[in-house]
């Protein structure tokens, strides 16, 4: 039998602990608008992994976008216009969309409802990530750092990185590097669905 690496326990990462404490906290210390909150779960995010949470969603297709401007103007002005009669913004739009569907499916394990907590927990282990606090309890603010967890463990985001000594740099992606990574993970999503 294949020895199993150890599991890296989140609750060990330098101010995981410290964001843990605030977000288990009684009387509602938590609070996610919160602008010291955000500061200090951008900071330890950034510290851990490159990235932080907002910076692993991406703003869904907006069609007027894919319109040029004299038929943004029609299309504002007329409220019935069918979007049928600009094939080419639609088309783009449709690549645009399915391209943020496939992005946005990397992330199902966290918010399919369908799935059980074992597999989720088996997910987790897989990935080598360990999101319980000593008495086996899913840490309280895992879900601030879930996503930038799945974006580093399945390189989905140039310079995204795990630095578990807190080393780490805010990374510089720039937009044609993340496009690239969201085609790349469009590609890969279709080529699941059709097997």
């Amino acid at each position: 039998m294949k020895d199993v690496p150890p599991l890296l326990r989140l609750i060990e990462l330098p101010g995981i602990a410290e964001v843990e404490k605030l977000a288990s906290a009684r009387g509602g210390l938590w609070r996610e608008d919160d602008p010291e909150r955000v500061a200090l779960t951008d900071r330890v995010s950034v510290s851990l992994f490159g990235i932080t949470e907002d910076d692993t969603y991406r703003p869904e297709p907006v069609f007027t976008d894919f319109l040029t401007p004299a038929d943004r103007i029609e299309f504002a002005r007329y409220q019935f216009v069918s979007v049928d009669r600009f094939p080419y913004a639609r088309k783009a739009h449709d690549k645009a969309t399915d391209a943020w569907y496939a992005w946005e499916a990397q992330f199902n394990i966290l918010y399919d409802e369908s799935i059980a907590d074992e597999d989720r927990a088996k997910f987790w282990q897989v990935l080598g990530i360990d999101g319980t606090d000593e008495r086996g309890s899913q840490l309280c603010c895992f879900h601030a750092f879930s996503r930038q967890l799945i974006v580093v463990a399945r390189g989905l985001l140039p310079g995204a990185t795990m630095t578990p000594d807190a080393s780490g740099r805010r990374a510089s992606p720039d937009a044609d590097t993340w496009g690239q990574a969201m085609a790349a993970a469009a590609k890969a999503f279709q080529e699941r669905k059709r097997a």
